[in-house]
C-alpha cells in the first residue's frame, strides 16, 4: 500500500491575486461566470468526467456488473477545491475511475480510514471477509490511485502555468 506523500505537483503555485482573478472571471461567459462558487466548479469538474455509459463488472471480484458503481480515484471535491483556488473555473483534468460492486467500493473507501492510522480493533473486522486475491485487487486500485494523481495534478500544474504565460504575455504586449 501507497505511503501518502506531499504532492509536488502543486508545490510553488501561487493561486492568481484578486486582480488578476477578477481579470478572469472578466472573461468568463456568462453561464460559467454563474458557476464559480465550490459546488459550482465540482459540477464542473463533473461535467469533464461524465461517468461512462456502460456497465462493468466490478475490477475486484469481476461479478455484478449490473449493479456496479464507477469509482474515481481522486475525489471530485479536492479536485474542484484547487482549480477554484487557482481560479481556473472552465477546464478539468481527466479523472479516472474503476468499476466496483457496492461491497467492494466500501471496502476501497475503507481502506483510505486504515491508512489514516485507524486502530487495529476498528480496521481489522472490516477486512477478515476479504480474500487474499480482493484484498491485492483493493491494493492495486490504490497504487493506480497514487499514479493517477500525479498525472492529474500534473495536467493542473501545467494547465496553470500555460494560462498564466499566456495572461503575462498578454500583458506585456498591450
Amino acid at each position: 500500500m501507497g505511503k501518502p506523500r506531499k504532492n509536488k505537483w502543486l508545490e510553488g503555485l501561487k493561486p492568481p491575486d484578486i486582480e488578476r482573478q477578477l481579470d478572469i472571471i472578466a472573461a468568463l461567459d456568462p453561464e460559467t461566470r454563474e458557476r464559480i462558487d465550490a459546488a459550482g466548479v465540482r459540477r464542473t469538474v463533473r461535467a469533464f468526467n461524465p461517468r461512462p455509459k456502460d456497465r462493468r463488472p466490478c475490477y475486484v471480484c469481476g461479478r455484478h456488473s449490473y449493479i456496479s458503481q464507477w469509482h474515481h480515484l481522486i475525489e471530485v471535491g479536492k479536485v474542484a477545491g484547487v482549480l477554484r483556488a487557482l481560479a481556473i473555473y472552465d477546464w478539468s483534468p481527466s479523472i479516472p475511475v474503476v468499476s466496483l460492486c457496492p461491497n467492494h467500493h466500501t471496502y476501497e473507501h475503507g481502506l483510505r480510514c486504515i491508512k489514516k492510522d485507524t486502530p487495529p480493533e476498528v480496521s481489522e473486522p472490516l477486512y477478515a471477509e476479504l480474500s487474499e486475491r480482493d484484498w491485492d485487487r483493493l491494493i492495486e486500485i490504490d497504487d493506480q490511485r497514487l499514479e493517477s494523481q500525479d498525472r492529474v495534478w500534473r495536467e493542473v500544474r501545467e494547465e496553470f502555468l500555460r494560462r498564466e504565460e499566456e495572461y503575462h504575455r498578454s500583458k506585456s504586449e498591450e
